[in-house]
């Protein structure tokens, strides 16, 4: 009588083999039955490192960017990023920088993307891009954000009143930006305007 049977169908294992809480089978059944199914390709997940995301397992090169296709896990990514770290948008997976560049508004002063900053006057800007033309202070570190758009230039109050750019008639200029749009963000969590971020 031959023990080292395949628990599934008990023919005898001639090859290579696997155990499984102390049942055997043969390498075939193995595949069928106990691997996951790669949630890229579909195919099943023999070997290898695998990436767990978004509710399936993954060979690590199908865990890709849909836009670049690089892999995401372990450095992958436009970005270069060392971080396991991606976006989805629509059920599709992006890195990065690829997500910034196909579905992130623009910054109103750099013109690169936005990840997190603020709304003013209808634009998105970066919290650091957002500053006064003359004092280069960016408006959402100032106690009040009050601000007047004079000749498409953006200045504090103070300025645009010190500069004479701003008449006592001319106060229906200024705006303020609630306190809840600039508020959380921080240099370390916003995307900046330097090119090499990106």
């Amino acid at each position: 009588v031959n023990c080292f049977v395949c628990c599934i169908d008990g023919e005898p294992i001639d090859g290579a083999f696997a155990e499984d809480n102390g049942k055997l089978f043969c390498e075939e059944h193995y595949k069928e039955f106990m691997c996951e199914n790669c949630g890229g390709c579909g195919q099943k997940l023999v070997e290898g490192a695998v990436v767990k995301a978004l509710g399936a397992q993954w060979h690590v090169e199908c865990f890709a960017c849909a836009c670049c296709c690089k892999p995401l896990s372990g450095g992958g990514g436009e970005d270069g990023d060392s971080q396991f770290s991606f976006h989805v948008h629509n059920g599709a997976v992006y890195c990065k920088k690829c997500y910034l560049d196909q579905y992130c508004k623009k910054c109103n002063g750099c013109g690169f993307p936005v990840d997190l900053g603020l709304r003013a006057n209808d634009a998105t800007w970066h919290r650091e891009c957002f500053v006064c033309y003359e004092c280069r202070q960016p408006f959402a570190d100032m106690e009040e954000c009050t601000f007047a758009i004079i000749d498409g230039k953006y200045f504090c109050q103070r300025d645009a009143e010190a500069i004479g750019n701003l008449k006592p008639e001319d106060r229906s200029l200024l705006q303020t930006l609630p306190r809840a749009a600039t508020a959380g963000l921080s240099g370390a969590g916003a995307s900046g305007p330097n090119p090499e971020d990106y």
